[in-house]
């Protein structure tokens, strides 16, 4: 059997895909205003931040959810906004229980 055989994928019906519009439960999925890709620099002003701060973040698995396009780190307007939502307010620290802090055991 030859091996690019196995590899080969079987092609779906074209009349079966939308290209021209494409929609996500109804909705234009480019005419929806939270689902652009902001820039690191973009991102880091949003915040009132610096640039590198989004760095560390990205390389300590916190902060905003992203993608890498090629080297660069691009961020979805709506995934910034639902990580912003999970941030404590004012001052509240985000409940948790004291027995599972190391340092607080007996």
């Amino acid at each position: 059997m030859n091996i690019n055989a196995r590899l080969l994928l079987p092609i779906p019906n074209s009349s079966s895909i939308d290209i021209e519009s494409p929609t996500e439960e109804g909705v234009p999925i480019m005419d929806d205003p939270c689902e652009h890709w902001m820039s690191t620099d973009e991102v880091a002003q949003h915040l009132k931040i610096p640039p590198k701060t989004l760095a560390n973040w990205a390389s300590l698995g916190r902060g905003p959810r992203f993608a890498r396009i090629g080297r660069f780190r691009r961020y979805k307007l709506s995934d910034l906004i639902a990580w912003e939502q999970t941030l404590p307010y004012r001052g509240e620290t985000p409940s948790r229980d004291i027995t599972d802090d190391p340092r607080k055991a007996a």
